[in-house]
């Protein structure tokens, strides 16, 4: 996690920020330490979430087959806002997410990345 490239307002014409250039090894650790959080975390254990609250479904079936399907957390999920509808995408990606007891790896394109942080902090 080295290398940047600067995050311009092309409105003001001015740079706004340094983004910091990701490779594989980068999203790796990043998923990694989600998935620690995820595993260690509080939420899991204290069940904070809508997760307990969405029931399991039986799905009829011909034969003598019993299916099921089963709502739970995944683990880590990784969501991807593009610059349209920022907040909105925002909202609707993140908070299903966190209320069923995931966490989430975010990609936002390099003109969003100070919505996000600032968006993070009201969390």
């Amino acid at each position: 996690m080295g290398k940047t490239f600067p995050n311009l307002n092309h409105r003001a014409r001015n740079m706004t920020a340094h983004n910091i250039e990701n490779d594989v090894e980068d999203i790796n650790q990043v998923v990694a330490i989600a998935r620690n959080a995820f595993d260690e975390g509080p939420l899991p254990k204290k069940c904070l979430c809508w997760v307990d609250k969405i029931h399991d479904l039986t799905i009829p079936t011909d034969g003598p087959y019993h299916v099921q399907t089963l709502h739970e957390s995944i683990g880590v999920v990784g969501e991807i806002i593009t610059r349209n509808f920022l907040l909105f995408m925002f909202v609707w990606k993140i908070g299903y997410v966190l209320t069923c007891g995931n966490t989430v790896v975010l990609k936002t394109v390099e003109q969003a990345v100070l919505f996000a942080l600032y968006a993070l902090k009201l969390l």
